[in-house]
């Protein structure tokens, strides 16, 4: 019989799309009371080119918006990203300790998908969501009375 199509999952695995980037200021240490910047770097577009299971997969994958979540159960998203110089996320941490800060990146692609002996067709293959992780400490500074 013919060739079994790809599925979704296998085109988006082949798309090989990178991890955002987190910039943060200040870089390595948050202090309670004061804002800490996040901003996200990526391609904006990707090119799809694979063959997998004799069919040719073609098209372009599209970022749509970024998800940045500080670790204090707030997720702000952000189309293009933002920058040091204009933060997609300004955020003030109100505990002390360890945070776990997620970044994703969203994508939706459209491909042509030919097949042995088959006419191309054009597909959608919906979204993919790339998250990564960064560990963050924040720090309490306490002011000392003397005299």
């Amino acid at each position: 019989g013919p060739q079994v199509p790809p599925t979704i999952g296998q085109i988006w695995q082949s798309v090989n799309i990178p991890n955002p980037t987190l910039g943060i200021s200040p870089l390595n240490e948050g202090v309670t009371g004061l804002d800490t910047w996040m901003w996200a770097t990526s391609p904006s577009t990707i090119t799809v080119n694979a063959t997998i299971n004799g069919w040719t997969i073609t098209g372009t994958a599209t970022r749509t918006q970024y998800l940045i979540n500080p670790g204090e159960g707030t997720t702000t998203a952000s189309r293009n990203g933002g920058s040091l110089q204009q933060p997609a996320v300004s955020h003030l941490y109100e505990t002390k300790g360890p945070k776990t800060i997620a970044l994703a990146s969203q994508w939706s692609a459209t491909v042509t998908m030919t097949g042995p002996g088959l006419p191309a067709r054009v597909t959608n293959i919906g979204n993919a969501t790339l998250t990564t992780t960064t560990n963050y400490r924040v720090s309490e500074i306490r002011g000392t009375l003397t005299g």
